[in-house]
């Protein structure tokens, strides 16, 4: 069995199974994330599950907002490191892109966190000495921190063809935005830095009466904390007397 010459007739070629696993991975990321919103339009970080995602692993990936325009990969699937040829976590995601797109991809990050939005992008290779045709999509949906701001995401990257020459970077050949429906949605910002009037807030005062402050009472016969014994009040005179020297 061993002894046989390969031939094109004898060996088989993977590849046709592996991109129709992907495309299939790109319904079950979408399919996970609509699951997730039960008991809220834009799901949160926390309850994202790895077990959830069996099938889609090696082409998902988490992001995190570091600034406009700007996101870095926290969690990232092989096929990511497959395309660059090296880790990819911790990287920014504009890394996977070749410049002409970096400026497209930050217009639509900044929508995708923003509004918020889905993000769907149609993706080609760049061409060149080495690398032969190769085509790809993304998706993003954001998800909530634990300070309740939308600045995380979860998405999916896929490719079709033969990946060739490292690093195999994309170029942005078409851009969908899906802005959600919040209507009813009350949007409230958990971090004491932010100030009331910032864009997309609600106002706190809308909902938390001001607090009026009460007067310290002082009982006396109340029991004190832990095994301590009541205190017992002063009566009418000292307890202590100064009395002088020069008496005795």
């Amino acid at each position: 069995m061993f002894s046989r010459k390969k031939t094109a007739k004898n060996v088989i070629s993977i590849q046709p199974y592996q991109e129709k696993n992907h495309t299939s991975a790109l319904r079950l990321v979408d399919a996970y994330w609509h699951g997730l919103r039960h008991d809220h339009p834009i799901p949160a970080r926390s309850e994202v599950d790895p077990r959830g995602l069996q099938g889609a692993l090696d082409v998902s990936f988490i992001v995190e907002r570091i600034g406009k325009g700007l996101a870095r990969l926290r969690v990232a699937g092989a096929h990511l490191s497959d395309l660059m040829g090296m880790e990819v976590a911790g990287m920014p995601l504009s890394a996977l892109f070749v410049p002409e797109s970096r400026e497209s991809l930050a217009s639509a990050l900044e929508k995708a966190f923003a509004e918020p939005a889905i993000l769907r992008l149609e993706l080609r290779a760049e061409a060149g000495i080495g690398r032969p045709a190769l085509t790809g999509k993304l998706v993003l949906y954001p998800l909530r921190s634990h300070t309740g701001e939308v600045d995380r995401a979860m998405g999916a990257l896929v490719t079709e063809g033969k990946i060739g020459r490292l690093p195999c970077r994309m170029e942005i050949v078409g851009v969908r935005v899906e802005t959600l429906n919040l209507v009813g949605v009350c949007r409230v910002d958990l971090r004491p830095d932010r100030q009331a009037d910032t864009p997309s807030l609600v106002p706190r005062k809308r909902y938390m009466a001001p607090v009026q402050p009460q007067p310290i009472r002082n009982n006396v016969n109340a029991t004190g904390p832990g095994f301590a014994e009541r205190a017992a009040p002063f009566g009418d005179k000292p307890a202590l007397r100064l009395v002088p020297t020069d008496e005795y």
